[in-house]
């Protein structure tokens, strides 16, 4: 493949993916960066919520998030979307390295946080349904 600005051949025409999980997992450490130093403290450095948080598999769910969700939030996010937007990028001619790296901060936050807003948004209204009927059951 020819890159569109300079017309050589590289690692980013080549394996375009890779960039979008490398710049996708740098943006995951920089807005995770928070849970990451809980995790990375001594149990004595930690506070009482961050030991809870720690207890209840906050470094799981770091895992889980960078090695599974993370990577299909990046592919699904490739499939679905930018072969709509892939035409209009070249006719920007722009280095597309700069779109692939977009491609991967934004797989972040679409689909991956998207979906779990939905996730936690219908488990909420799932759990306040049992709260009605456990109210109107004690109230008859």
């Amino acid at each position: 493949m020819v890159s569109i600005v300079n017309g050589e051949e590289g690692i980013v025409e080549e394996y375009p993916l890779i960039v979008s999980f490398i710049c996708g997992f740098l943006f995951l450490l920089l807005t995770r960066s928070q849970d990451i130093i809980k995790i990375l403290k001594r149990d004595g450095q930690r506070t009482e919520e961050e030991k809870l948080q720690f207890k209840q598999g906050l470094s799981r769910a770091l895992i889980l998030e960078a090695f599974l969700f993370l990577p299909a939030s990046i592919v699904l996010f490739r499939l679905t979307i930018f072969p709509l937007i892939y035409e209009k990028l070249l006719l920007l001619r722009q280095d597309i390295v700069l779109w692939y790296a977009v491609l991967g901060i934004a797989a972040y936050g679409f689909p991956f946080a998207s979906v779990r807003g939905f996730i936690k948004m219908m488990a909420l209204r799932t759990l306040r349904g049992f709260a009605e009927i456990v109210n109107k059951a004690d109230q008859e």
